[in-house]
């Protein structure tokens, strides 16, 4: 399973949540929402598009679970390629008629598949690390979200609006 994660940081939220919870939720809420529906096309834009696209098309960002300080949220793939692309992998026989329709498609000669498949069977094949350098590139975005969120829920609370 492929898994990128950051913690809220606390801005006094614990405290808040004991005095006001659906308001820290309802922000917290709105915040993952956000910062998902932004590191979501990023993965994207890092995903190889291979043949067919249906890698970067099983990108996806499920709706976010849990309540309170519990809340989980994910952009995730539901392909068996996704870990092996992210990741890459060691040495493996790899299945010559997926290769020989990228083989064809790509470079124009079915045959060329074989020669790709040796050397995946030699030395694997590199991780895009889509996930990881997607994450990478939205830690500023996530930490001025996490700052704003704990400025609204302040201002909800100390002004009234809880």
């Amino acid at each position: 399973m492929i898994k990128q994660s950051f913690k809220i940081e606390d801005h006094g939220l614990i405290a808040r949540l004991k005095q006001a919870p659906q308001t820290v939720e309802r922000e917290a809420l709105s915040f993952l929402n956000t910062v998902l529906a932004y590191i979501g096309p990023i993965v994207k834009v890092h995903t190889p598009h291979g043949v067919t696209g249906l890698l970067r098309g099983s990108i996806k960002v499920p709706p976010v679970t849990g309540t309170g300080a519990n809340l989980r949220g994910k952009v995730a793939t539901s392909s068996i390629y996704g870990e092996p692309v992210e990741m890459g992998t060691k040495p493996h026989w790899a299945p010559i008629d997926p290769l020989k329709l990228w083989a064809r498609r790509v470079l124009g000669d079915e045959k060329a598949a074989y020669a790709v498949r040796g050397k995946i069977k030699r030395v694997g094949t590199k991780g895009a690390f889509m996930f990881k350098k997607a994450f990478a590139q939205s830690k500023a975005f996530i930490r001025e979200r996490q700052q704003t969120m704990a400025e609204n829920i302040a201002k909800k609370i100390d002004g009234g609006g809880a």
